[in-house]
């Protein structure tokens, strides 16, 4: 698969992969995350303590995007007596109003404050898809933009039906980076993050205060989905983890201590809308560096006791599994 990406700007789909941006994102990382002092300065906490470690991982995400077709309405109405703009579509997300309003005003050359937003009606926009692919956003900017007549085109004048049935719905791959830096507490498996870094892709952004919320919003959510949040049952099919005192959810002391978010600039997307990408679901994928973080000191405990065995971690990897992984015998125990 590897060849495949690199020799063919393929996937093994057969999907292009177009305006990469990987290399650039994590050598970025690499800069202002200091990973090279940060590595040094775990190996060194390891050598001094026995039973906290900790871990730090960099790793990659390519997220495909599609957009399977044009399943978001939107309507524009513009009022002659001073000039407002009323904008309504099938979505009712502050993030989404902010987004359809800003290509609104983008594409009129008016100032936001003219766009006014209508609260969502199926009597308006009927038969408005469900949010999800983390393409709703940007499909119903599409939409704004469509409606408008100075931006109407006849964009598949020239395929057959035969054609636009093979056409390549991969709208782009969203691409970032980022390194996550725990703290275990070998004893307990109480796990702290110390620190994320993330260099995220997604092109020219609407509006970086959405989209650096949404990524934040989305890693947090994604602590509780690795670490937290395990469904249990009994032998006979009863929910144990019923409330918030079995089921844990994230707070805010689990967030990590530090937390980085930076946009790449300069970046592209000629196949999105505006040149953005997606930031719905790919920010979910971030947190698989905390992970490896977790595991990477959870191995360094082991083999620093001799326990050289391959370990499985689990996911949600929670605080009894990562008090098994890490293998402690009472034996050890010893001041």
């Amino acid at each position: 698969m590897g060849t495949t990406a690199i020799d063919h700007h393929k996937t093994p789909y057969g999907q292009e992969l177009t305006n990469v941006t990987l290399d650039r994102i994590w050598q970025r990382l690499h800069a202002s995350a200091d990973v090279a002092r940060r590595k040094e300065a775990a190996v060194y906490f390891n050598s001094q303590n026995k039973w906290k470690k900790r871990g730090l991982a960099v790793t990659p995400v390519k997220y495909g995007i599609a957009i399977s077709g044009l399943k978001y309405g939107a309507s524009v109405s513009i009022f002659h007596g001073d000039g407002t703009v009323l904008v309504t579509h099938g979505k009712h997300i502050l993030g989404i109003d902010t987004k359809a309003a800003q290509m609104a005003a983008f594409m009129l050359g008016i100032p936001l404050a003219k766009i006014k937003l209508q609260p969502t009606s199926t009597g308006l926009i009927p038969n408005s898809d469900a949010t999800g692919g983390s393409s709703t956003s940007e499909s119903i900017a599409r939409s704004v933009q469509y409606v408008l007549p100075c931006i109407r085109t006849p964009c598949f004048k020239n395929f057959s039906f035969e054609d636009l049935t093979r056409l390549d719905r991969a709208a782009c791959q969203t691409l970032n980076t980022r390194l996550s830096s725990v703290e275990v507490d070998i004893l307990t498996g109480e796990v702290n993050v110390l620190r994320t870094d993330i260099m995220y892709d997604c092109g020219k952004s609407f509006n970086p205060v959405i989209d650096i919320g949404q990524i934040e919003g989305a890693f947090v959510m994604a602590l509780g989905l690795f670490f937290q949040e395990s469904v249990e049952y009994d032998a006979a099919g009863r929910l144990l983890t019923s409330g918030t005192w079995e089921y844990k959810v994230p707070s805010h002391k689990d967030i990590p201590e530090v937390l980085n978010v930076t946009l790449l600039d300069k970046s592209d997307n000629p196949r999105g809308v505006m040149s953005s990408k997606a930031v719905g679901e790919p920010p979910f994928q971030l947190v698989n560096s905390v992970y490896f973080a977790l595991k990477y000191a959870l191995r360094h405990s082991r083999l620093e006791r001799n326990v050289t065995e391959f370990f499985q971690l689990d996911m949600p990897a929670t605080v009894d599994r990562r008090l098994l992984a890490a293998k402690v015998q009472p034996a050890e125990l010893q001041l």
